[in-house]
């Protein structure tokens, strides 16, 4: 079994880095928050106007500003730690892809623990009669592997 992994090393790095990429991607989270920061910017410019008006009005009646400003600060909070996990899920995908580029170089492969555990949540084994492995994603995903046909 060992002979056909090696054998079949381009395919299962091709397919590493396809699940790498798909789990890993970031475009819907980047679309977030992108309209995370134009809410923002509009939220702003009301925030502006409403302190304008505050200002015109007698103390003590911004309630409404008050509740503004504590959303505003509620959005741009989320929008940061959108951001922080955009970031580290790009980081993840580079590490990764560099890794499995580095696979097709050498012949002396080591397993990468880190790597391995920011991508799989557990391996489980069918019952029955079916020979696979079903590698469980972070992301709720699945794949399954046949080992012999």
């Amino acid at each position: 079994m060992a002979k056909e992994l090696v054998a079949s090393k381009k395919d299962i790095i091709t397919l590493c880095r396809e699940t790498v990429i798909k789990v890993l991607n970031t475009c819907k989270d980047k679309e977030k928050a992108r309209q995370l920061e134009f809410e923002l910017d509009q939220d702003y410019m009301e925030l502006g106007q409403e302190l304008r008006v505050i200002g015109k009005i007698e103390h003590g009646k911004n309630e409404s500003y008050d509740n503004a400003l504590a959303a505003y600060e509620t959005k741009n909070q989320l929008l940061q730690e959108l951001k922080a996990r955009i970031a580290d899920k790009d980081k993840r995908c580079f590490d990764a892809v560099q890794f499995a580029d580095r696979l097709e170089d050498i012949t002396d492969i080591k397993f990468s623990e880190e790597l391995w555990c920011s991508l799989i949540d557990h391996v489980s084994v069918p019952t029955g009669g079916k020979k696979s492995l079903i590698f469980h994603l972070r992301n709720g995903g699945a794949i399954d592997i046949v080992l012999d046909q």
